[in-house]
């Protein structure tokens, strides 16, 4: 039982390949979203609470990107602006590979091109909900009776706001452990999805 045979290419037990590359990709995937929920919540709430002013229309720009451009072009602009333009500057960061000692530098830039475009879905039902929320009346009536703006926003409307995006954050890491094929194939990332290009080739 889970006897995968031999690899033909690498003549190692196929089930101790995967097993090096699962963690690889599970450790992307992760990144990935938690760089969704820093990114998605945040700027949904702020673009929420200052609904139609430059914070608005900031937040919504970078979910129309993440929304719209393919996550390969994401990370091959992350490469070129990073790698690239701000070489040998301290913003500099690595353009491919995963080293065998843990290194936060080189999980930056893939875990930003795969959480971009789940980090803008969740800013843009976060907007949503906050909206819906901050026009019921009952953070009407908290205002009336005179409750500060920030603990009607934090206590009362996040709350309420936060559960449709609880479950879909929930979702998300499903989602970007299938999409990571593509963001590794991109950093030559040692993980499963470039295990499935590799046996394509061979």
């Amino acid at each position: 039982m889970g006897d995968f045979g031999v690899s033909l290419a690498q003549q190692v037990p196929v089930r101790d390949i995967i097993q090096r590359r699962m963690w690889a990709t599970i450790e992307l995937a992760i990144g990935g979203w938690a760089f969704a929920i820093l990114l998605g919540i945040p700027t949904g709430v702020l673009a929420a609470v200052k609904r139609g002013t430059f914070w608005d229309y900031i937040g919504r720009g970078v979910a129309i990107i993440g929304q719209g451009a393919p996550p390969f072009v994401i990370g091959l602009l992350l490469i070129v602006i990073f790698a690239v333009w701000l070489q040998d500057t301290p913003f500099e960061l690595p353009a491919a590979g995963r080293p065998p000692k843990f290194s936060i530098k080189t999980y930056k830039l893939p875990c930003l091109a795969l959480g971009w475009p789940a980090a803008a879905g969740l800013m843009r039902l976060t907007r949503s909900a906050m909206l819906e929320v901050l026009d019921s009346e009952f953070v009407k009536l908290a205002r009336a009776k005179g409750v500060g703006w920030n603990k009607v926003i934090y206590k009362h409307a996040l709350k309420n706001g936060l559960i449709p995006v609880i479950t879909i954050t929930g979702i998300n890491i499903g989602t970007l452990i299938a999409f990571s094929i593509i963001t590794e194939t991109v950093f030559q990332w040692p993980g499963m999805g470039s295990l499935f290009i590799n046996a394509v080739y061979f």
